[in-house]
């Protein structure tokens, strides 16, 4: 029954931050902070009622390393430009939620696929794949990026959207109870 709460609310955190990303660009820390302190709560008192004060414990210190395994990475990310701080906060509070690194694990591989393919229909959609295909092919042999066309930015992947839907398929793989090898969540 815990997961299922979890998982709950986590589809509520993953909503509510997808519906921001694509409206206003911007993930806030007003969602990710309280998000990420809802989620040690939670498990902590789950733990607590599972097996008193070392279950609260050991539920919290599951908890604070799925927070941390989603954080550094996509802190790291962030530093480089490959995405927003938000969207690393974001990460975080899934890896809370979903308590375990496998949790971390499976979310982001699903994310990067949801935002591959959105990026790709993006592209589509403006007719600039052959552009970003060349923009790539410079980029692997030369070893670095070509300046960027000056007409107008390029277009960005809410990449919110993309995590949030990452976060509720590797909710779905617990609660249907699927297998993979990367796959757990919660304590």
């Amino acid at each position: 029954m815990t997961a299922y709460i979890a998982f709950a609310c986590l589809c509520a955190l993953a909503a509510t931050a997808a519906g921001l990303d694509v409206k206003r660009a911007r993930i806030p820390n007003t969602v990710t902070y309280p998000a990420a302190a809802a989620a040690l709560a939670f498990w902590a008192l789950a733990g607590a009622a599972q097996g008193g004060a070392p279950g609260a414990g050991v539920a919290a210190s599951r908890c604070l390393l799925g927070f941390g395994v989603a954080l550094i990475p996509f802190l790291l990310l962030f530093a480089l430009g490959g995405l927003g701080g938000g969207d690393a906060k974001l990460m975080a509070a899934f890896g809370a939620w979903g308590a375990s690194w496998p949790f971390v694990l499976s979310t982001a591989v699903y994310a990067f696929l949801v935002a591959g393919l959105m990026a790709l229909g993006i592209m589509i959609r403006l007719g600039i794949v052959g552009l970003t295909l060349r923009r790539i092919g410079h980029t692997v042999l030369t070893g670095k990026p070509p300046p960027r066309p000056e007409t107008g930015a390029s277009p960005e992947v809410p990449f919110g959207l993309a995590a949030g839907v990452g976060a509720v398929l590797a909710g779905i793989e617990h609660v249907l109870e699927i297998s993979w090898p990367w796959s757990n969540f919660g304590p």
